[in-house]
């Protein structure tokens, strides 16, 4: 789900209702995911600091948001490749 609660274009009060939404609407799809045969869902929280540390860039949070609120295509491309790697180190799909 997108880190809503980091979105620069939003307010504090909307951030913090909407954000909470979402992270409520991800937990309902993780426990509906896990019912559901060859259907998965990635639970991890998206924040921009661990994504600034885990591929060591420095980056304002702008740099994320084309707009303020929509992603960027360094955002599109950090996403992809975490997505990707989640895919692949749960085993998710497999290459045999």
């Amino acid at each position: 789900m997108p880190p809503i609660k980091e979105f620069p274009a939003f307010t504090p009060l909307i951030k913090f209702t909407i954000g909470n939404l979402v992270e409520i609407l991800g937990t309902e799809l993780h426990g509906a995911a896990k019912h559901l045969p060859k259907v998965f869902y990635n639970h991890d929280v998206i924040t921009l600091e661990n994504w600034m540390n885990d591929i060591g860039i420095e980056a304002s949070r702008a740099d994320f948001f084309s707009d303020g609120v929509h992603p960027s295509e360094l955002t599109y491309q950090i996403w992809a490749k975490d997505m990707a790697n989640w895919i692949i180190n749960e085993k998710k799909i497999t290459f045999d």
